[in-house]
């Protein structure tokens, strides 16, 4: 079961926001600091979600030969390749590595012959966040458009990789939207925190106050205590607006 992020999010603690007035203008930047230590999670932390998401996704169809055949083939290139961090090797597969007599299929192979399939549309989304950690965001983008998921956390999870790669290229307004798009996609998603913090600093970037407020509003109200309630009420202060 997917514990929801107030459950799960309250390791990481910063300094009291009450300590002082100094103290904390003199750490106000904290905030974004673990935001960038965080930014990979934040904004390809996938494979935290798919992984949640793989088991009921790819039980409900398991009857259909073609996607067994390509559950299979998941299952051995994520273990394999895909978690190991091994991106490229997830993408290409090899015929040097053998698994019994046949050789490692990667993601692309996966879901060109079975991409109609729901572990072919699994594939899809391994195979886009692969592109994205070698760095080629076309590639990403085409295979996010390309899924037609209906799941919510598989939603979320498209979402959220599109609002990256608009991230990356500099469009903040897409992003944003992006990120609030998969924050609202399931109300236990344990990303949920992340994208909208996400959200908030695009926002904020682009001089669009009053949504980046609102998105930082949503954090003290929904994630008090946390790492996110702690990043919501520096980043409010900085902007000069009463907690």
């Amino acid at each position: 079961m997917i514990r929801s992020q107030k459950q799960i999010n309250t390791s990481i603690r910063q300094e009291d926001v009450a300590s002082g007035g100094q103290d904390v203008l003199a750490n106000i930047d904290s905030a974004k600091t673990w935001f960038e230590r965080n930014r990979v999670k934040v904004f390809v932390g996938l494979g935290v979600l798919v992984l949640g998401a793989v088991g009921l996704f790819l039980y409900r169809s398991g009857a259909e030969a073609d996607n067994q055949a390509a559950s299979v083939w998941l299952t051995r290139i994520t273990d394999k390749a895909y978690n190991a961090n091994n991106h490229r090797l997830a993408i290409d597969g090899s015929t040097q590595d053998k698994v019994g007599n046949e050789p490692l299929r990667g993601l692309r192979e996966i879901v060109n012959t079975y991409g109609s399939t729901k572990s072919g549309e699994m594939a899809k989304v391994y195979l886009a966040n692969s592109y994205y950690y070698v760095g080629q965001y076309d590639s990403a983008m085409t295979v996010f458009d390309g899924i037609s998921a209906s799941e919510p956390l598989v939603k979320a999870s498209v979402d959220a990789g599109k609002a990256t790669i608009f991230q990356e290229k500099g469009n903040k307004e897409e992003a944003a939207k992006l990120f609030m798009s998969a924050a609202g996609m399931d109300p236990v998603n344990p990303l949920n925190a992340d994208y909208t913090l996400a959200a908030a600093k695009n926002f904020e970037e682009l001089g669009k106050k009053d949504d980046a407020v609102k998105a930082y509003r949503r954090l003290l109200e929904e994630y008090p205590g946390t790492q996110f309630d702690d990043a919501a009420k520096r980043a409010l202060m900085k902007m000069n607006v009463a907690l």
